[in-house]
């Protein structure tokens, strides 16, 4: 009878953990991403729309050309070059968990991350 109550109340307590994750409301896009730190006064009423999309992966052997981790740094930059703007205004960086097929340290792996500015 013990372990019954003890299972219940494990039971509650993750159904309880699992809604209350499930109900937080989705994050705000950044106000602002600079590529470097922005002189003088941020004006919002430039907004530039922008949807850019960075593939990665792809097939590699033990390190080489595996990259399990974003460059968000340079996903920023390249965003801001295109936009011809140092200073990127409501802006989301979406980072996929990519799909990976290993067998004994070589495989393939496929993720696309984007960002999307201005909304």
């Amino acid at each position: 009878m013990k372990n019954a109550r003890v299972i219940v109340i494990a039971l509650s307590l993750l159904i309880c953990f699992c809604g209350g994750c499930a109900t937080v409301p989705p994050p705000q896009p950044i106000a602002y991403l600079a590529v470097e730190k922005p002189n003088g006064i941020i004006k919002t009423t430039e907004n530039i729309s922008v949807k850019k999309e960075f593939p990665r992966g792809g097939f590699y052997i033990g390190a080489y050309n595996f990259r399990p981790a974003p460059d968000i740094a340079s996903y920023i930059n390249q965003t801001a070059r295109e936009t011809n703007t140092d200073i990127l205004r409501n802006t989301d960086v979406q980072l996929v968990v990519p799909f990976y097929f290993d067998l004994f340290l070589c495989g393939y792996g496929k993720g696309t991350d984007s960002v999307i500015s201005g909304k």
